[in-house]
């Protein structure tokens, strides 16, 4: 039985900022290229499915650090500086560059990032096919302190990052369970509970990815706040180029280059290629996987993924028209999306030019105020507020129009 002593904490509890946090709406490489002060010897949790398993199941206690900076991604009302949180999601771009790594994007604090502003040209352009143009879309990732409990003991203390559709979608749907109000505890040091997730062994297009699918609470005893000490400050790990840098690492241009101002040459076109085999993936070293990319790119495409209501391609087209807002399978296809493969390592032959990304010139200015404080247009459906945004209609209209 789990020993629940009375609170003598410092912080205050977390139970209402969990339920905050998980009533917000979610968000729409090689070493050392995205994570740092991780400390010598710093293990990553991976989820492992055995081969010929289906499914795994791991109990796990997210612990909490005090957050450090005051511009927390979760807000000040969830995650307030000096306080205790279990989590720091961030956003990443993934194989950029002739070494195809990934980068984390400067949109994770606010701050333009070139890609994304490819990624707006390449949506607006007719000329260029949504799957195309989805390639360069951001993904919304997660990172975690972590510890795996077997056998009643904890293990030791990991870092874990994960994509946000694969397992923190999945555990704030149970934090907003009427039925789980007592869980809304479960970070704190006392009166905390562990949890116990089922990865299932999912399937997109013939490639395997792991998602979460269960998750319930566990109680467990309580811990000492000496374990704050131990823990990794997830605001201070992540690894953030400037824009010109990141520029110049996406256009494959030396660092003490400049990019050559090319505005009416089109985006290279790229596609995901069916293979019939792939070469080993090398893994991403010191920097785990975060277990959003398939485990098994390449096998034959199969069609057994749900049919779009409304004409368009699921998963691919996520989010491409207005009428995907309101669409009924939204979640599930954004879900999809998130766990496509990558591009393979290969090149096609007779590439078109390399694209020259510059920074955005704008020659008219939309007509249209944000009522959030953002950049009509510009900033449509970059922001949790948009997902509840009363003229994001007519937002999404003006930027299909920059």
């Amino acid at each position: 039985m789990a020993t629940r002593s009375k609170s003598t904490r410092k912080y205050g509890s977390a139970a209402d900022r969990a339920k905050a946090g998980a009533a917000v709406a979610g968000p729409q490489g090689g070493s050392g290229t995205m994570f740092k002060n991780l400390g010598d010897g710093t293990e990553f949790f991976n989820v492992d499915i055995p081969k010929g398993k289906t499914e795994v199941k791991y109990t796990l206690r997210l612990l909490p650090y005090i957050v450090s900076d005051p511009k927390h991604p979760d807000g000040q009302n969830i995650a307030p500086e000096g306080e205790l949180w279990y989590k720091r999601p961030f956003k990443r771009v993934r194989q950029v560059g002739v070494d195809k790594k990934s980068y984390i994007s400067p949109l994770s604090i606010g701050k333009a990032c070139p890609i994304n502003e490819y990624y707006i040209k390449a949506k607006a352009d007719p000329s260029i096919p949504d799957t195309e143009a989805n390639k360069f879309k951001a993904q919304d990732c997660v990172m975690y302190n972590v510890q795996v409990i077997e056998k009643g003991e904890p293990g030791p203390i990991m870092f874990w990052w994960f994509s946000y559709a694969c397992f923190e979608k999945r555990l704030k749907k149970e934090l907003l369970d009427p039925d789980n109000d007592q869980y809304a505890t479960f970070m704190d040091l006392v009166g905390g509970y562990d949890l116990r997730v089922r990865f299932q062994k999912e399937q997109f297009a013939g490639n395997d990815y792991s998602n979460a699918d269960s998750i319930s609470f566990v109680e467990r005893d309580d811990i000492d706040e000496s374990i704050l000490d131990e823990v990794i400050n997830l605001d201070d790990v992540l690894v953030i180029k400037s824009y010109d840098e990141l520029n110049n690492i996406f256009l494959e241009v030396d660092s003490g280059e400049e990019a050559e101002e090319e505005p009416e040459e089109k985006p290279a076109k790229q596609t995901r290629q069916r293979k019939t085999a792939k070469p080993e993936p090398e893994p991403e070293e010191d920097e785990g996987t975060g277990d959003d990319v398939p485990l098994n790119v390449g096998e034959e495409e199969e069609d057994n993924e749900p049919e779009c209501p409304h004409d368009l391609t699921f998963a691919v087209d996520f989010n491409s028209k207005k009428i995907c807002r309101k669409c009924e399978i939204k979640d599930d296809c954004e879900e999809a999306f998130d766990a496509l493969p990558e591009d393979g390592d290969e090149k096609e032959k007779d590439p078109e030019p390399e694209p020259t990304q510059t920074r955005n010139k704008k020659t008219t200015k939309p007509k249209g105020d944000c009522p959030h404080g953002f950049v009509f247009a510009v900033d449509c459906d970059k922001h949790k507020q948009c997902d509840v945004c009363k003229v994001w209609d007519s937002c999404m209209e003006a930027q299909e129009k920059l």
